[in-house]
C-alpha cells in the first residue's frame, strides 16, 4: 500500500495551478466576461446584436488583422442599408428633344420610375464605432463588432434633410426654371437620405415640398413655350458644345431654336476660341481656351454671361482640346442656368 506525503501532494497542487495560469490560451479578446458562443469565443460573432442594445444597429467584420477586420465590420453595417435601398424606386425626371422642320427643338418631360443606387457610405459611416474585438489565433484571423446608434444616425439624417427642405421651399417661391430643376436636384439627395432614415425609423421623414408638386410646377413651365435661339461658334473639333448647350437649356423646360429666322423671345450666343501659348518643351503645345457665353433679350439687350479659360498642354491641338472638354462640357452644364431667361 502506497501512501503519499501530503507536503509532496501540497506541492503537487501548487505546481498543476502554476501550470495552468501559465499556459497560453489559443484566444484573447477584449471583453472580460464575454458570453460564450460555438467554441468558447464570444456569442457575438456569431449573433452580432447579442453584444449590443436594442438601440444599436450591430454588424460583424472579419480580417487577418485588427484595422481590417474593424473596416470590414464598418462596411458590413454600410451595407445593410445599401442592399435595402437598391430594391427601393424613386421618380426622377428626363427630357426627350425633338426637332421639327422650323428648327425648334421641344423638351417633353418624362415621369420615369428608376432604381435608386446611388451610395452615403459616408453619411451612414459617421456614427459607427467599434465595440469589441477577438483575435482568434487558432484560426488566425480577428473579429470586430461594430455599433451604430439608431438615435443619433437618425439625428443626423434629419440634420441632413432640414437644409435640404429650406432650400427647396426658397427655389419653389422663385418659380424659375432654373429654380425648379435645382430643386429636383436637392430632392434626389433628400430621396436617398430619406430612404436611409426609414430603414432606421420604420418610416419616412416629412418632406415640406413633395416631388409630386416639384414635377407640376415643372410641367406648368413647360406650358409656357418660351422660345431660345441658340448659335454657338467653335472649332470643329468642338461642335458638339452646340448640341450641349442646346440639351441643357431643353432640359431646363426651353424651346431651342437653331434657325434665327424661327420666333423666339431669348438667344443664347456661345464661342470657344483658343491662343497657343509659348512653351519651352520639345514635341508639346500648350493652348488657352476661352468660353465665353451671353444671354440677350429680343431687342439685344444683354440678360446674363458667362466665362472660363482653360489651358492645357499636350503633343498636338486636338489633344490639348480633348483633355479641356470635360471641364468646359461640366462648366457649361452647372452654370447654364444662370443666365437670367426667365
Amino acid at each position: 500500500m502506497t501512501i503519499m506525503n501530503t507536503g509532496n501532494l501540497a506541492v503537487l497542487c501548487v505546481a498543476l495551478f502554476v501550470l495552468s495560469a501559465c499556459s497560453t490560451s489559443s484566444v484573447s479578446t477584449s471583453e472580460s466576461k464575454a458570453k460564450e458562443g460555438v467554441g468558447g469565443r464570444p456569442a457575438w460573432i456569431d449573433s452580432p446584436q447579442d453584444g449590443c442594445s436594442e438601440q444599436e444597429m450591430c454588424a460583424v467584420g472579419e480580417g487577418p488583422g485588427k484595422m481590417m477586420a474593424e473596416a470590414n465590420a464598418r462596411n458590413s453595417i454600410a451595407q445593410f442599408f445599401e442592399t435595402r435601398v437598391k430594391g427601393s424606386s424613386t421618380v426622377t425626371t428626363t427630357s426627350d428633344t425633338k426637332s421639327s422642320n422650323n428648327g425648334l427643338e421641344s423638351g417633353k418631360v418624362n415621369e420615369t420610375t428608376a432604381k435608386q443606387i446611388e451610395e452615403l457610405t459616408d453619411e451612414v459611416l459617421k456614427g459607427v464605432v467599434i465595440k469589441k474585438t477577438y483575435d482568434d489565433r487558432k484560426l488566425k484571423s480577428v473579429f470586430a463588432l461594430a455599433s451604430l446608434n439608431k438615435e443619433e444616425a437618425l439625428g443626423r439624417f434629419r440634420d441632413e434633410m432640414k437644409p435640404l427642405d429650406t432650400q427647396m421651399e426658397e427655389l419653389v417661391k422663385d418659380g424659375r426654371r432654373s429654380a425648379l430643376n435645382k430643386a429636383l436636384k436637392l430632392n434626389e439627395k433628400r430621396e436617398a437620405l430619406n430612404q436611409r432614415y426609414s430603414i432606421l425609423a420604420g418610416g419616412p421623414y416629412p418632406a415640406k415640398v413633395s416631388l409630386k408638386e416639384l414635377l407640376g410646377k415643372k410641367r406648368e413651365k413647360g406650358k409656357e413655350n418660351v422660345v431660345v435661339f441658340v448659335e454657338f461658334e467653335a472649332p470643329k473639333e468642338a461642335q458638339d458644345l452646340k448640341n450641349l448647350v442646346s440639351g441643357v437649356l431643353t432640359d431646363n423646360d426651353y424651346k431651342v431654336v437653331v434657325d434665327d429666322g424661327a420666333s423666339h423671345l431669348y438667344s443664347v450666343q456661345g464661342e470657344l476660341v483658343h491662343e497657343q501659348e509659348h512653351m519651352q518643351v520639345a514635341g508639346f503645345e500648350q493652348h488657352k481656351f476661352i468660353l465665353t457665353v451671353r444671354s440677350m433679350d429680343k431687342a439685344g439687350t444683354k440678360l446674363g454671361g458667362l466665362d472660363h479659360t482653360i489651358v492645357q498642354n499636350g503633343r498636338s491641338f486636338n489633344q490639348c482640346l480633348a483633355k479641356a472638354l470635360p471641364e468646359l462640357k461640366q462648366f457649361l452644364k452647372d452654370n447654364l442656368v444662370l443666365l437670367n431667361m426667365d
